[in-house]
C-alpha cells in the first residue's frame, strides 16, 4: 500500500519535472517492486510448504515415523527451501539496489560520489552473486541438495552452517555499505 502511494506521489511529483530523467527516479521504484514480488512468492511458497516444513521437523527429530510418501514431499520442501532463499536474497538486494538509486539521484551531480557509488552497486551485486555461489555450495554435489537424506553428512552441515553465517555478515555488511551516509 505504501509503495502504491509513493509511486502515485512520484508520478505526480515528476509530472512536472524533466520527463527526460524519469527512468532514473523510477527505477528505485523497479527495484521495490521486485522485492514486492519476491516477498510474495516467498508467502505463497511458504503456504504450500508449511505441513511438509513441521513434518520434516518432527520425523528428523525422532518424534513421528516417516508416512506414505514422507520422500516426495521432504525432497519438494527442500526445492521449495532452495527458492526460497534465492527469494529472500531477492528481496533484500532489491531494497539495497533501490536505496542506492535513490542516493543516486540525490547526489548525481558530484563526481567523487558517482565513483564510489559504482564502487558500492559492484559490491552489492557481488555479494548477491556470492550469496547464490555460498549456497550452491553448500552441499557437496548441488544435486544431491534437493534429495532429503542426501546432503546430512557432517561437512554437508558445516558448509551449510558456514553458507548461513557468511550470507548473514555480506547482507550486514552490504546494508551497511548501501545506507551509509558516507557513500
Amino acid at each position: 500500500m505504501f509503495v502504491a502511494i509513493r509511486t502515485i506521489i512520484r508520478c505526480y511529483v515528476f509530472r512536472r519535472d524533466d520527463i527526460r530523467n524519469i527512468h532514473v527516479y523510477f527505477a528505485s521504484d523497479a527495484c521495490v517492486y521486485l522485492a514486492i514480488v519476491a516477498l510474495i512468492s516467498m508467502a505463497i511458497l511458504y503456504s504450500l510448504v508449511m505441513g511438509d516444513i513441521f513434518e520434516v521437523d518432527r520425523v528428523t527429530a525422532g518424534q513421528e515415523k516417516p508416512g506414505p510418501g514422507f520422500q516426495q514431499r521432504g525432497n519438494f520442501f527442500l526445492r521449495c527451501q532452495f527458492a526460497l532463499i534465492c527469494l529472500f536474497w531477492t528481496s533484500v538486494w532489491s531494497v539495497n539496489v533501490s536505496i542506492l538509486l535513490f542516493y543516486r539521484t540525490l547526489f548525481n551531480k558530484l563526481r567523487m560520489f558517482k565513483i564510489c557509488w559504482w564502487l558500492v552497486l559492484s559490491f552489492v551485486g557481488a555479494t548477491y552473486l556470492a550469496c547464490w555461489g555460498t549456497q550452491l555450495a553448500s552441499c557437496w554435489q548441488i544435486w544431491t541438495y534437493f534429495n532429503l537424506g542426501s546432503c546430512d553428512t557432517e561437512a554437508d552441515t558445516d558448509r551449510s552452517n558456514n553458507s548461513l553465517y557468511v550470507t548473514a555478515a555480506i547482507d550486514l555488511f552490504s546494508d551497511f555499505m548501501s545506507k551509509s551516509p558516507g557513500n
